[in-house]
């Protein structure tokens, strides 16, 4: 009996069990990804990859526009040509499978552009179980086993209802080891309304934060990867259309805590979700025929990804040293010492008589005894422009990061007649540094 008989016998008489192979999935590439792929014809597959090639995206995430063998093969298909990566739908509801249901599977297809295959959003704890029969199905199916299962956990503001009766980080934890999964995921739209970023409330800036840590401490405890999908336009509860700073906000904060993903929501404009400014949106009369077209938010989106790709290849094999923190304008020098201590950071302000900033900091061990540094602007409204002072006085031997090219060079002071180190940083925007300097980071000098 071969493993396709063994495998047929087990889905008929009853799932038996297989073992995961829970080894984490290995990356070529930053993922940029997004949810909803075009809803078009597999004939304009090409010419619409291609459009999303063109903005800098580096993964299709499918489940939408391809749903069966024939419509994923064209997918994955036109991924090669337009040089993207994929996880096209699954084509099935997981074990048991019938006969019929192995036929209508995507599970078996093959590509140089395939990832992994897209399984289930947001489930609640007891999904899990059975996410890990269907997850151990897919892996024992494939001859490459370590293929990713994309499974896209809740955000911290879900209710514990929704979560399935635990709290949010049981809910994570819980997942990890019962699934065994090979990555993990999350969605989180925070609000970015007036207090959002102290607020206590987990559906706001302040709870992105708060969400990214505890998959950053997570995921580095199960030694695996995490992406996470961020807000791209407007819905119900509050979101309001995002700026293009607020676009920039939450990638550069994600990949602060370690991201090695960030998917958009969304890239086509779902039909029927009531407002159209998703990526690509449809233009048309009422009543009368539609085209879908590249929105406002494609060409904002373009250039925060052709950034983003450069900062997230340059630290995709890098690791998240500490956590990130916050420094803000109300801080006194001694509470800025102590928070910055453990990064190569002595001190972080604003230029002038400016008080109303914040920047986030955030180390990575890069190999080699280097650091690599990155600092953001966590104002979503303003620029700012930060007076920064590393430890011993590395000021000179700091390079910076090249956002087109990745090549770290010496960094040029963006104000030299002002002492210090002078950093402009848009509304949002980070930029990234390297560091060669023993560690680990004394907490005085």
């Amino acid at each position: 009996m071969d493993l396709q008989e063994l495998l047929l016998v087990t889905c008929t008489v009853g799932w038996i069990t297989p073992t995961v192979d829970a080894t984490p999935f290995v990356q070529d590439r930053f993922a940029i990804s997004f949810w909803v792929d075009p809803i078009v014809p597999a004939d304009e597959f090409s010419e619409q990859y291609a459009t999303i090639a063109q903005a800098n995206f580096t993964v299709v995430l499918g489940g939408f526009g391809a749903k069966d063998p024939e419509s994923v093969a064209q997918q994955l298909r036109a991924c090669e040509i337009n040089g993207l990566a994929c996880i096209p739908s699954a084509c099935e509801s997981g074990p048991p499978l019938t006969p019929t249901d192995r036929n209508k599977s995507c599970v078996g297809l093959n590509s140089t552009s395939l990832w992994g295959f897209q399984m289930k959003d947001e489930p609640k704890v007891q999904d899990f179980p059975f996410l890990k029969n269907w997850s151990a199905s897919i892996a024992t199916r494939r001859e490459r086993e370590n293929i990713l299962r994309f499974i896209n956990l809740l955000p911290n503001y879900a209710s514990v209802a929704q979560l399935g009766g635990v709290g949010y980080e049981t809910y994570v934890q819980k997942f990890i080891d019962t699934v065994e999964p090979n990555f993990l995921c999350m969605d989180h739209y925070p609000l970015f309304d007036a207090g959002s970023a102290n607020s206590t409330r987990n559906i706001t800036m302040a709870g992105y934060h708060r969400n990214l840590r505890v998959f950053r401490e997570l995921s580095l405890s199960a030694g695996l990867p995490f992406w996470n999908f961020f807000n791209t336009m407007a819905y119900g509860g509050g979101h309001h259309d995002p700026t293009e700073a607020q676009l920039r906000w939450q990638v550069f904060t994600s990949l602060a805590y370690g991201a090695k993903g960030v998917l958009y929501f969304c890239y086509w404009t779902p039909p029927g979700f009531g407002l159209d400014n998703a990526i690509m949106t449809p233009r048309g009369t009422a009543g009368g025929p539609v085209k879908y077209v590249r929105g406002h938010h494609y060409a904002q989106a373009a250039r925060v990804n052709a950034k983003l790709r450069v900062y997230g290849d340059f630290l995709l094999h890098s690791t998240s040293s500490t956590m990130p923190v916050q420094i803000n304008g109300s801080m006194s020098p001694a509470v800025v010492a102590a928070v910055l201590a453990d990064t190569p950071v002595r001190a972080i302000n604003a230029s002038g008589a400016v008080t109303a900033f914040r920047f986030l900091v955030a180390a990575f061990d890069h190999g080699a005894n280097v650091t690599a540094l990155l600092v953001q602007n966590q104002d979503d409204a303003y620029a700012q422009i930060a007076t920064v002072a590393l430890r011993h006085g590395h000021e000179a031997s700091l390079r910076e990061v090249d956002a087109a090219t990745g090549v770290a060079a010496l960094v040029l002071d963006d104000a030299p007649d002002t002492p210090g180190l002078q950093l402009v940083l848009d509304a949002g925007d980070a930029r990234l540094f390297v560091l060669a300097e023993e560690k680990p980071f004394p907490s005085s000098g």
